[in-house]
């Protein structure tokens, strides 16, 4: 089964080729070049939330847009990369912050129902599962202890 999704991604990317969201190159959706040049956020801890775009900034709209509206997963995987690299940055300098005191859990906020089966996926839960598996050891996934009621 696995060589054939693969026989039918090979298909859909010669189709429909992977072009970066800012300038069009093809073959990634932000290709090296645009993603040195990404604005972050310089306050991106903010009450304890992890924020590192403006969502307003075009490029990181257009990522969002792809994973969570077009079911793009392909870009889950890119944004996971950029959040550990910041995470991973942050915690070097707290001192206190040590691997063996625990792990970061890491809690994907619910879709309703229907919204899940609109979409096939949770793309919060799709963007977590990639910051976990980027570092077991750091992370865990909890994504059963919320439940959406609205």
């Amino acid at each position: 089964m696995n060589s054939l999704r693969k026989f039918y991604q090979a298909i859909l990317d010669i189709l429909y080729p992977k072009k970066c969201v800012h300038c069009g190159v093809v073959g990634a959706y932000l290709c090296d070049a645009c993603l040195t040049r990404l604005p972050l956020k310089t306050n991106y801890w903010e009450e304890g939330l992890l924020t590192l775009f403006d969502y307003e900034q075009p490029v990181a709209k257009k990522l969002i847009w792809l994973l969570k509206y077009k079911g793009v997963r392909d870009v889950a995987p890119l944004l996971a990369d950029l959040i550990y690299e910041h995470i991973i940055e942050d915690l070097a300098e707290v001192e206190q912050f040590s691997p063996a005191t625990g792990k970061i859990f890491i809690v994907p906020v619910p879709l309703s129902r229907q919204r899940e089966k609109q979409r096939g996926f949770n793309q919060a839960e799709e963007l977590a599962k990639h910051l976990v598996a980027k570092d077991e050891k750091l992370f865990y996934l909890e994504s059963d202890n919320l439940i959406k009621i609205r």
